[in-house]
């Protein structure tokens, strides 16, 4: 009996070892595997002020912040408080584009990096939209009179906003040939008058 305990003694030691081994290499992995955050405050550039409820989003990959988060891709979102802070944890380490915008103004991204456990600083300053408005006259190009109820349209690109990329500014004239389209966003635009 002496020799089977003995035997069995033997055999407990490097079972229990191994054990060991184990466990701290599941541990090792936990920690490394930490998610980090991401977090910053979101202001207007002009004014330096803070924005409330401007919405961040993180998407890693290649997808856009509208995609729909399929192919392995994943992401984030949070909206700014009252002093224009956001945050977001549980983020597994990789590069990120964030996304950040809010109503009256451009919508603004950059990329950033997230290590394990680390927390990440990224701040926006959003550009305010700048609008304006476009008026004229319409009229007959051999008699000069004017063209009551044509259709004139404004487009950032023709081919792109045909395709459904942007709808273009539409007004119709008057009876005296004038139109006027408002609220339109500053930029380059081409003009297209029917009748």
């Amino acid at each position: 009996m002496n020799r089977d305990r003995s035997s069995v003694s033997r055999w407990a030691i490097p079972v229990v070892g191994l054990a060991i081994v184990f466990a701290t290499f599941f541990v090792a992995a936990d920690a490394a595997a930490e998610p980090g955050i991401l977090q910053g405050y979101v202001t207007d550039a002009g004014t330096g002020e803070a924005v409330e409820g401007a919405m961040v989003v993180a998407r890693s990959g290649q997808g856009g912040p509208r995609g729909s988060g399929g192919g392995g891709h994943h992401g984030f979102h949070a909206w700014t408080d009252g002093s224009g802070f956001y945050a977001m944890d549980g983020m597994p380490a990789g590069e990120y584009t964030v996304y950040c915008g809010a109503g009256g103004y451009q919508l603004a991204s950059a990329v950033v990096t997230i290590d394990d456990g680390q927390t990440a600083t990224l701040d926006f300053a959003l550009e305010a939209l700048v609008f304006g408005s476009v008026n004229g006259t319409v009229i007959d190009a051999a008699t000069g009179d004017p063209i009551d109820g044509a259709y004139v349209m404004l487009h950032r690109d023709y081919e792109e906003d045909m395709g459904g990329g942007h709808p273009p500014f539409v007004a119709i004239t008057a009876g005296d040939g004038t139109y006027l389209i408002d609220h339109v966003p500053a930029g380059e635009y081409l003009a297209y008058a029917r009748a």
